[in-house]
């Protein structure tokens, strides 16, 4: 109420027969947790800080574990192989050169004891009897070969 007698706008007198007394007297309301509003981040958890630097202690070393490295075979076929190169340890796609073998040689001279002489550069233009060497293309290693 005003000094006038008049309430003040926007307050309303209890009812009559209004008790203004606690139903539990010893209750104690909880404080509400802050939360944030729409669009606000939530406010940072506390914590503790670490302890003190200690110059006496020494430093926790931790001995390193054995390191385990798999070797998997690689099998190389007529085709180009992706792996990493154990020379230059890039990560690659070999490079495939075809070259005569022994077994194309042993096909030319039975060709011409046959007496099909003129068929012998077909045994060297077909890849039948053909050795396909894998090399890296970074380091020009030599990293296996294939026989049909």
């Amino acid at each position: 109420m005003n000094n006038q007698g008049m309430p003040q706008p926007g307050y309303y007198p209890p009812p009559p027969g209004f008790n203004n007394q606690p139903i539990y007297p010893n209750y104690q309301p909880q404080p509400q947790p802050m939360y944030p509003y729409p669009g606000q981040a939530p406010p940072a958890p506390e914590f503790n800080p670490p302890p003190a630097y200690n110059p006496d202690y020494p430093p926790v070393t931790h001995a390193p574990g054995p390191v385990v490295t798999q070797i998997r075979p690689v099998t190389f076929g007529p085709d180009s192989v992706r792996l990493i190169c154990p020379h230059c340890s890039a990560d690659i796609s070999t490079r495939v050169e075809i070259e005569a073998s022994t077994k194309t040689h042993i096909f030319a001279m039975i060709l011409c004891l046959l007496g099909l002489c003129l068929c012998v550069p077909c045994a060297y233009c077909g890849d039948c009897f053909a050795a396909v060497n894998h090399y890296c293309p970074c380091c020009n290693a030599r990293l296996g070969s294939h026989e049909p």
